[in-house]
């Protein structure tokens, strides 16, 4: 027996008064609420694709489902990079159930700034696992259909037709499959490109907490006033004036959850870590990684505070404080590689601004 749930689209503000809100914030569910929603609990996680369209060109691309407003709606952001052009986010789409009508409700917003409806069936069958059709009626006249068929717990089989405006027949131009991401970088794409944020801060993936935690901490004066190495800590482009080589680059964004990344090799250094907390031209404060080398500690999180303290003549203390290691064998030798690898680091700043 197979269940189908019709699914008609629109884009409604309630009519109604208000419910009370709850008397404490709940935290960001991790599951739809039991119920019609139920069935698009398979997508919630991330998923990416690499495939090619039927004209030849690649696509590379990543989805990324989350859980959101006490577990009532389905915000999904589809990131692509169609050949070899930039990686940038085409959709962000929301599904929800709207109660008085009984029926779900989708829409979705484009990197065009358009908005559209869209009109789906969700069917599941004796397996549980998951199909959804949508259809699109294009402004020209053309027809573009998509179904998402659940495969197994891992991977999803997406296909898609194109029927030409005025014509009766479908082309296929998309045979491949989505495969769900397993491992423990939410960053991971497709091809290794790390994603935009900001993200939440998961608090799971620190390995200490509390008071007891073991330090490193390093300090150096720097011929350069505070704003200048404030810049060179705080931003991509600060970063690469100091550090740049062809095998390195970093990916900053300042804002609270924002990310905080060094790249070598062009993919692997501390994908995933994340702004913390920064007080401009004083004070920055990031989560840290350990390195590929260190498997069992790089699947955790450390984090990293670098004060900044303005002298007399233009001159700059910095104090590097490394904390938060594991008590265990494996973390004894990420926080000796630190010992040493925060020196090499803020020599080569003092190098480059003392010139």
């Amino acid at each position: 027996m197979i269940r189908t749930l019709a699914m008609t689209t629109a884009l409604m503000l309630p009519t109604t008064a208000l419910a009370t809100p709850p008397s404490v914030a709940p935290a960001r569910p991790d599951r739809l609420v039991d119920g019609p929603l139920e069935p698009l609990n398979y997508f919630v996680g991330d998923w990416t694709i690499d495939a090619t369209w039927s004209w030849g060109t690649s696509l590379k691309g990543r989805n990324e489902y989350r859980v959101g407003l006490h577990g009532l709606f389905l915000e999904v952001r589809s990131l692509v990079r169609d050949g070899e052009g930039p990686l940038y986010e085409r959709y962000h789409s929301f599904y929800t159930y709207d109660k008085a009508k009984q029926q779900h409700v989708a829409w979705g917003l484009a990197f065009d700034g358009s908005a559209s409806i869209l009109n789906h069936t969700l069917e599941v069958g004796n397996n549980d696992l998951p199909r959804l059709e949508f259809v699109t009626e294009n402004p020209d006249g053309s027809r573009l259909r998509q179904v998402m068929q659940a495969v197994d717990e891992n991977t999803c089989e997406w296909r898609v037709w194109m029927t030409a405006a005025g014509d009766e027949g479908e082309q296929q131009i998309m045979d491949d499959q989505w495969e769900r991401v397993t491992s423990d970088d939410p960053y991971a794409s497709a091809d290794s490109a790390p994603m935009s944020g900001p993200y939440d801060i998961d608090s799971d993936k620190f390995a200490a907490r509390g008071v007891d935690v073991r330090t490193i901490t390093t300090t150096i004066e720097i011929d350069a006033p505070s704003a200048d190495v404030f810049n060179a800590w705080s931003t991509s482009e600060g970063w690469r004036g100091v550090y740049a080589s062809p095998e390195s680059d970093a990916i900053i964004d300042l804002a609270i959850g924002g990310r905080y990344e060094w790249l070598f090799n062009g993919e692997l250094g501390s994908n995933g870590c994340q702004i913390l907390s920064y007080i401009p031209n004083r004070m920055l404060s990031f989560t840290w990684n350990a390195p590929p080398a260190q498997p069992e500690s790089r699947l955790k999180r450390t984090w990293v505070v670098v004060e900044l303290d303005e002298l007399q003549g233009d001159r700059t203390r910095v104090t590097l404080t490394h904390m938060g290691f594991g008590d265990s064998a494996q973390w004894d030798e990420t926080r000796e590689y630190f010992t040493n690898a925060w020196d090499r680091v803020l020599g080569a700043m003092q190098s480059h601004f003392n010139g």
